[in-house]
């Protein structure tokens, strides 16, 4: 599904697994992430702002690229 955009509206995830998942330019704005793992996940260009519940921690090996965290801010990390 390379090259899709996703667009996902009043998301809840609780106890969720997103292992090796592709979620390049999915908006999860405002998405409530309970317990949501983004393990090895690809997040580039992911809208996450004002997601709550979302944690760092979760996200072993996730790709970002000029993802959008919850805070507003930018990140990419080594691409």
């Amino acid at each position: 599904m390379k090259g899709l955009k996703y667009e996902c509206r009043r998301v809840v995830c609780g106890q969720t697994g997103f292992f090796d998942a592709n979620l390049s330019h999915t908006n999860l704005r405002r998405a409530i992430l309970t317990e949501t793992s983004f393990d090895d996940a690809n997040l580039s260009h992911a809208d996450l702002r004002g997601a709550s519940y979302f944690s760092i921690n979760s996200c072993k090996g996730a790709t970002f690229n000029e993802t959008i965290m919850p805070d507003g801010s930018i990140r990419s990390d080594g691409i």
